[in-house]
């Protein structure tokens, strides 16, 4: 964990700076925001619950509730978000989804930045990033088609950095390489929600030692029934394990 970082790590006792981050946006009204309070919240309130094997994320803005659950799975070196997108209007939304990350894959960002190559495969829906001084290879995927991406740190961020992004006002990511450059990992996707209705998206970030693995284990968690499975195992894993000891005591809360 300490010398084959997969994405940054700022060791900052002031700043909490993500180096994952997932971005909203209503095509229509032009606004923004992101899925968590940090790095660009709204005015609404934002919680979070912590179970056993899993994280979940809830937030509603814009007449949208969003609910994203993340866990690792038990066999599989990536991380799964299933993000749940729900429309509470009598009107259709246009969206467009925005994730971003700062990778490493190394020890140290500063020593990798300029040797990671990005490469967009649009027909497995994948991005691969691989460090040219290392062997491991990390990756990122979706279940809905990736529309565009970038590799280049600069052209995401511009001048309004992680709490305003330049890349979510543009038309499209400029699909560049991070090769030579300051290295991130940005892609969008669009999504449509119809009246009342919701949608469930699945987000993937993982690394192998070999692109093959990087796409066989990113196609399998492109399926959300393969992630919702993944979950009950992971939980149903966590809960055999912390529950073995019970406690009773008068007090219901203590237990």
């Amino acid at each position: 964990s300490r010398l084959n970082r997969i994405t940054s790590w700022e060791n900052n006792p002031s700043y909490d700076i993500p180096s994952e981050v997932i971005y909203l946006k209503n095509q229509e009204t032009k606004k923004a925001w992101s899925l968590g309070l940090n790095p660009m919240p709204d005015d609404q309130n934002y919680n979070i619950v912590y179970g056993f094997g899993y994280s979940k994320y809830l937030h509603k803005s814009d007449g949208i509730e969003q609910e994203l659950t993340t866990f690792v799975p038990k066999d599989h070196s990536c991380k799964i978000g299933i993000l749940n997108l729900k429309n509470t209007t009598p009107n259709r939304k246009k969206l467009k989804l925005y994730y971003y990350m700062k990778p490493v894959i190394g020890e140290d960002e500063l020593k990798s930045n300029g040797f990671i190559a990005t490469d967009f495969d649009k027909n497995n829906n994948i991005i691969i990033a691989k460090n040219l001084l290392e062997e491991t290879k990390s990756y990122v995927s979706c279940s809905e088609n990736i529309i565009s991406y970038t590799g280049d740190k600069n052209f995401f961020l511009g001048g309004g950095g992680l709490s305003n992004p330049k890349g979510l006002q543009k038309v499209a990511l400029n699909n560049q390489n991070s090769l030579g450059r300051k290295p991130c990992i940005a892609y969008e996707v669009e999504i449509e929600l119809e009246s009342f209705a919701n949608k469930e998206i699945s987000i993937v970030l993982g690394a192998e030692e070999n692109t093959i693995d990087c796409k066989n284990i990113a196609y399998k968690y492109s399926k959300l029934a393969n992630c919702k499975q993944e979950l009950e195992k992971i939980k149903n894993y966590w809960q055999e394990i912390l529950g073995r000891v019970q406690v009773y005591t008068p007090l219901e809360s203590t237990n």
